[in-house]
């Protein structure tokens, strides 16, 4: 019987996504640079595919702990990394949408709901439209918000 792997891509961006909605949560900055980190490692590997055997190794890298291995056998088994689950649900839908669909940075998204509670897709566009300046987005950045928004509603 093959042994289940999984695209080395598609587990960094578990852990990219991850290190993103915790800086939107405004959690702890080590925790972020870890998963960041685990993101880049994973990514660079030399393996396209990954097994159970190949994510063990990850333990020897110097930065690459016990959570991040554990959190890495669970994607393999299972498809999905359960904090990364329990982290989206404590996101509102449209907070977390953009967070994972377009390059709005993870403060933009932060200040926008944690700080001025904003979280309607009419409110985040008059936001980003009132601060548009300031945050230095393009129409173009915008018009991916809009879409992105639209496309989920």
């Amino acid at each position: 019987m093959k042994s289940k792997s999984v695209n080395k891509y598609q587990l960094a961006k578990q852990f990219q996504l991850l290190a993103r909605l915790l800086e939107v949560l405004k959690e702890n900055p080590f925790k972020i640079r870890t998963y960041h980190f685990a993101a880049n490692v994973i990514g660079s590997l030399d393996k396209r595919e990954l097994d159970l055997k190949d994510v063990q190794e990850l333990s020897k890298i110097k930065g690459i702990g016990k959570a991040i291995v554990e959190k890495s056998r669970e994607f393999i088994e299972t498809g999905k990394i359960r904090k990364l689950e329990e982290i989206r649900a404590k996101i509102p839908d449209t907070i977390r949408i953009l967070a994972e669909q377009t390059t709005l940075s993870s403060k933009t998204l932060a200040v926008m709901w944690k700080d001025y509670g904003i979280e309607k897709k009419e409110e985040i566009i008059s936001f980003l439209n009132d601060y548009k300046r300031s945050l230095k987005l393009s129409d173009s950045d915008l018009e991916k918000v809009k879409e992105v928004l639209n496309n989920e509603s």
